[in-house]
């Protein structure tokens, strides 16, 4: 069993994974490349995608509900002078979809709505990302 830090109400280190997958959990996981970084919540989150957004640091996140689930379920999102990419998976390759905004107070509001599975943000403009890993 993996250790994580202590839980937001310090019970214990062994994160419970399907506890936090309800609405009413302000805990997540956030990964910016090096795997999950411990729990994260609204106000922390905000702070990131702004320092992503000054062009300082990591230019993407990865927003998981649990560390301990099959790294196929997530949001994601990515910066560059374009403007942001992102992305929502729901358990599969074959359900994988994204959007572009240049806003990233959107990007925001979008992390939030999908963390609380808010209906409005499965009606937003996604477009479905085909995922091919053939080499030939």
């Amino acid at each position: 069993m993996n250790t994580y830090p202590p839980s937001p109400n310090g019970t214990n280190n062994n994160y419970p994974g399907a506890a936090h997958r309800t609405r009413v959990s302000p805990a997540f996981f956030v990964d910016e490349g090096d795997g999950p970084t411990g729990y994260y919540h609204r106000d922390q989150l905000a702070r990131i995608i702004r320092r992503i957004n000054s062009g300082d640091g990591e230019r993407f996140l990865i927003v998981h509900t649990s560390p301990d689930d099959d790294g196929m379920t997530y949001c994601q999102a990515y910066f560059d002078r374009d403007g942001w990419q992102v992305e929502h998976q729901a358990g599969s390759l074959d359900k994988h979809y994204g959007l572009v905004t240049g806003d990233h107070n959107r990007v925001f509001d979008l992390f939030c709505r999908w963390l609380d599975g808010d209906p409005s943000f499965f009606t937003e403009d996604w477009e479905k990302i085909e995922m091919d890993f053939d080499d030939d």
